[in-house]
């Protein structure tokens, strides 16, 4: 028996030494892989396809691509150009080289990619789907608030709205996937108070959160007050991409609550404002599994701490064979509806 605890204490020094190695950091022996990205809008003809190679630090841009693009096996489209164009929204230096495809796509299709560097090195192919577009019946704003801070030098305008969407999925056998944006633009009608002259200033802010609604919430919505004791013992879930499914549809309905909120800051001192007038565009779109996936291990990613070795890795869905990334299209439907102007506040 003592042999038996001191062999057990030894184990237990053994391993409790073991525990204070330096963890060293692995050589990245990993073969490069062609990352291919491409989220189309079936709407434009003017969409875009991203390469990269994979690497230790940061992707490397593949300049010498080509991509045939076939709808329904039939070649569409070859494209060999890589087009630079800088993106103030993407100051990364190789999300600003892209191949730009012109086909148009409608419900239905079925659509492939095959891609390759011209030395034929590295080689991928994707498919994606087509799906039916989600019907917007009815949309309703049920709550509109407004206010203004202002200065002599600065004039702030701060707009919130809540949205009542009816909406109607396509009637078929497997579970569907969308998400949501509202588009807000308004229009400034200004008299510059120096020269007197009339002028026109537009801005547009895509902003949107269902933090209220069952669908975007997976089940776990929001309270107005945010006092409800279940909600805060689960972790809030942040649906920054506000994806959902139908799985709370009745019917193949659903009626969706929206916040959507809006501000502008304007040279008081320089400009008087006569009119403003505004319209909310909002927005669904019809996706694929493997882009709800996708969108959703986006959410969980922008809330992952880094820092917190505990923490569990995000690891991203993957729909491109023999590479890296995700190829999808998503099929819009939108309505407008105008919004309050000023003269209405």
């Amino acid at each position: 028996a003592i042999m038996k605890k001191a062999l057990l204490l030894l184990s237990f020094v053994h391993l409790l030494a073991a525990c204070t190695n330096d963890i060293e950091i692995l050589p990245n022996d990993e073969s490069q892989k062609l990352i291919v990205n491409a989220l189309i809008n079936a709407n434009k003809t003017n969409n875009a396809i991203f390469l990269a190679l994979s690497g230790y630090h940061e992707p490397q841009v593949v300049k010498n691509g080509i991509i045939h693009l076939y709808i329904n096996n039939v070649l569409s489209e070859t494209i060999s150009e890589c087009t630079y164009r800088p993106n103030n929204d993407s100051p990364l230096d190789y999300q600003n080289y892209f191949y730009q495809i012109n086909s148009r796509f409608k419900t239905g299709d079925q659509v492939r990619i095959e891609v390759e560097t011209k030395d034929g090195k590295y080689k991928a192919n994707a498919e994606a789907t087509v799906y039916e577009p989600i019907e917007i019946i009815k949309a309703d704003t049920i709550e509109s608030n407004h206010s203004l801070s202002e200065t002599s030098e600065s004039l702030w305008i701060y707009q919130a709205t809540k949205w009542k969407i009816k909406l109607q999925t396509p009637t078929t056998n497997h579970s569907q996937y969308y998400r949501v944006n509202i588009k807000q633009t308004y229009t400034y009608h200004l008299t510059n108070r120096k020269t007197l002259q009339d002028s026109t200033a537009i801005s547009t802010q895509w902003e949107c959160s269902g933090y209220y609604d069952t669908a975007l919430m997976d089940g776990k919505p929001g309270t107005p007050n945010n006092s409800d004791p279940i909600i805060n013992f689960i972790p809030t879930i942040n649906n920054y991409y506000n994806v959902f499914n139908d799985a709370y549809f009745t019917n193949n309905q659903y009626t969706m609550t929206l916040d959507s909120w809006y501000s502008f800051l304007l040279d008081n001192k320089l400009y008087k404002i006569k009119k403003i007038t505004g319209k909310a565009i909002i927005q669904y779109y019809a996706i694929s599994p493997a882009e709800y996936q996708y969108l959703r291990a986006a959410n969980a990613y922008a809330d992952h701490d880094s820092s917190n070795l505990l923490e569990t890795p995000v690891i991203f869905p993957n729909n491109i064979k023999g590479g890296i990334g995700i190829f999808a299209i998503e099929n819009p439907t939108e309505t407008s509806i105008p919004l309050k102007s000023i003269e209405d506040y």
